[in-house]
């Protein structure tokens, strides 16, 4: 069917379903149809084909997998996995699959993280490079999705492929998004190891794109961890790199990394400028994604400003995109924003309404830190409501997981909220 026009695969399918050879289970997210097949039936056309011929099919199907990830990436992100040549051929058997990935790539393609994973494993028997490629590509979906279990499967697999052929770009590109997976686990320590061997490898190489990529998930680390001078300098050097090869994203991030730290060491003025540029970088990248993580920290630096309706603006536009994908951790940081906002003014009522929904979706993302980003101010909308008992009792559950972490700049917030509560 993958040869045959789109409406003949139909066809087919409803053929199938008819003779009871395939089984509709239901619709996805995305609400397409979706189909089982009894093991018989998958084995017998496995029997059908040969071991020749089905690895060719395979290759085919993973051709297919990996330009449709492509396609969703460049259209969520304004790029597909940076930097990097293209080793696996884009192949479509109709054009208008493209469809679907180019006007709603999370959703479309998040309803295929399952299949996504098994195509993952299934690419490493058939083909290694189209198999850390679509680990690479499709990473952005189980990020997105808060899906680490499904993340770390298909980056794992990624990588032992890579590592068997002995594909060094491959290796390095998994560490990196094995690092991040790790990153989100709060396992800082492992991500960093596995940032520096990817970074060294990217070196190797003279691969100073990817290099930078590395650096720029190393300068994240430095800035939660407090290592702010280092975060600069990594971030200024990123920033250069990419503009050099003419990489808006990762330069919109290089230039948002400079203003988070700006922001944390009360220069807001100078920060606003630098989250501006990246934001104008962002924009001129085309994709909505990327704008609105610049635009989450303009709205942060214009609230310090003490400007709160173009904030307000800025963190229901964030919010409004966030609930669209899916973005449970751009939704909490878009609440976070609107409950401090609240909290600013003395609307003790609509900080917690908001800052108890941004701690629930930091819990359902699974992330220790981003729940944690909410237990700060949750606590003095807390306490201004008059409950200084679960103020504490939040703060002190919050600071064990952040020593925990080494989160230094969170640590210190909390500490000092803690401090200011009434003995």
């Amino acid at each position: 069917m993958l040869e045959a026009a789109p409406e003949y695969a139909e066809d087919a399918l409803d053929a199938l379903a008819a003779a009871h050879l395939l089984e509709v289970a239901g619709r996805d997210g995305a609400g397409q149809l979706r189909y089982r097949m009894h093991d018989l039936v998958r084995a017998f056309g496995r029997e059908l084909t040969g071991p020749a011929e089905g690895a060719a099919v395979a290759r085919r199907v993973l051709s297919c997998w990996v330009t449709l990830v492509r396609e969703g990436r460049r259209a969520h992100q304004g790029l597909d996995y940076p930097g990097l040549a293209h080793r696996t051929a884009a192949w479509v058997p109709d054009p208008a699959v493209l469809a679907g990935p180019r006007a709603d790539p999370v959703r479309r393609l998040g309803a295929e993280c399952e299949a996504l994973v098994a195509a993952v494993r299934q690419a490493a028997r058939v083909d290694p490079y189209a198999c850390w490629e679509l680990a690479a590509a499709g990473e952005y979906l189980f990020d997105l999705r808060s899906d680490l279990a499904g993340w770390q499967a298909v980056q794992e697999q990624g990588l032992a492929a890579a590592r068997a052929v002995g594909d060094v770009t491959g290796e390095a590109t998994m560490l990196v998004g094995l690092a991040r997976h790790r990153t989100c686990r709060e396992e800082w320590g492992p991500a960093r190891a596995m940032l520096t061997a990817g970074e060294g490898l990217f070196e190797g190489l003279g691969d100073a794109h990817g290099a930078a990529y590395a650096g720029w998930l190393l300068s994240y680390l430095d800035r939660t961890q407090g290592r702010l001078d280092e975060a600069v300098r990594r971030c200024r050097s990123g920033a250069a790199v990419f503009e050099a090869a003419g990489d808006l994203y990762g330069q919109a991030h290089s230039l948002r990394g400079l203003g988070q730290v700006l922001l944390a060491r009360g220069e807001p003025e100078a920060a606003l400028r630098v989250l501006r540029k990246a934001l104008a970088v962002a924009g001129a990248n085309g994709a909505a994604w990327p704008r609105m993580c610049m635009l989450r920290w303009v709205a942060d630096a214009q609230r310090t400003l003490g400007r709160p309706a173009e904030a307000a603006a800025g963190f229901r536009e964030v919010l409004a995109h966030t609930l669209g994908s899916g973005d449970l951790a751009g939704q909490s940081a878009a609440r976070i924003g609107l409950g401090r906002i609240a909290l600013d003014a003395g609307d003790a009522a609509e900080a917690l309404r908001q800052l108890r929904a941004a701690d629930e979706l930091g819990r359902r993302s699974g992330q220790s830190l981003v729940r944690a980003l909410a237990a700060e101010p949750l606590a003095r909308a807390l306490l201004a409501s008059g409950d200084a008992p679960a103020a504490r009792v939040l703060l002190e559950e919050t600071l064990a997981g952040c020593r925990r972490m080494e989160a230094r700049p969170l640590l210190a917030r909390l500490e000092s909220a803690l401090a200011e509560l009434p003995a």
